[in-house]
């Protein structure tokens, strides 16, 4: 064990929460590397550039794209390791039964930076398990964080694996769960962004755009 401002915690803890912190750091670059680039060269755009044969935009278009798919390759590789890094030790801290509630929710992130959808929900699960009015802290971008209830981190999961599954788009089990983190929570952003994600998804678009306008005003 170590002090660490005042408190008691283990050399383990620091060293995942470390990882993490500098894996979803490299995650959120990514994000805005992705963000940038599209903003810069729209699909539209880039399209009607196309159809009018505009050879100097399209050079442009190809080499940035190049760059892009380069960089992109390096922070995920970067991503992943730093995230392996952080489940390793978080690992540690589970096989001498020294985690905690907040331990086993940031174990969850890194597996949802590195698009592990399903040990993501393990861990989700043993939260909700344990405790299902938990809410972790989450780094939504680089100058946003949100305080969000481990209900409605489930909701985002399954939307997740709903999504980029070929056999087990199982978006009504998504609003389910959103449904009941709403029902604490309306103003959650990540259960109302996998609801009405779902709801788009089924093809219930009168719904969808219920959803995605009934946000009520902060209280």
């Amino acid at each position: 064990f170590i002090e660490k401002n005042g408190a008691s915690t283990t050399a383990f803890e620091c060293l995942g929460m470390y990882y993490y912190e500098q894996g979803h750091k490299t995650y959120l670059k990514n994000a805005n590397l992705k963000t940038d680039f599209q903003n810069k060269f729209s699909p539209n755009e880039v399209d009607e550039k196309k159809d009018a044969n505009d050879t100097e935009y399209l050079r442009k278009y190809e080499m940035a794209y190049e760059n892009f798919l380069r960089d992109d390759e390096v922070l995920k590789a970067k991503c992943a390791v730093l995230h392996d890094k952080a489940i390793y030790y978080f690992d540690k801290l589970e096989h001498f039964k020294l985690d905690t509630l907040t331990t086993k929710y940031y174990k969850a992130e890194s597996y949802l930076d590195k698009e592990d959808f399903r040990e993501a929900l393990i861990k989700i699960d043993e939260i909700i398990a344990e405790d299902p009015k938990f809410k972790g802290e989450y780094q939504q971008t680089n100058d946003f964080k949100i305080t969000e209830s481990v209900t409605a981190k489930k909701a985002y999961t399954l939307y997740r694996l709903a999504f980029t599954s070929k056999d087990n788009r199982d978006y009504e089990s998504v609003i389910k769960h959103a449904d009941i983190a709403l029902e604490n929570d309306p103003q959650s952003i990540t259960a109302r962004c996998a609801k009405t994600n779902s709801l788009y998804c089924l093809g219930r678009f009168e719904e969808y755009e219920e959803s995605f306008n009934s946000v009520p005003p902060p209280p």
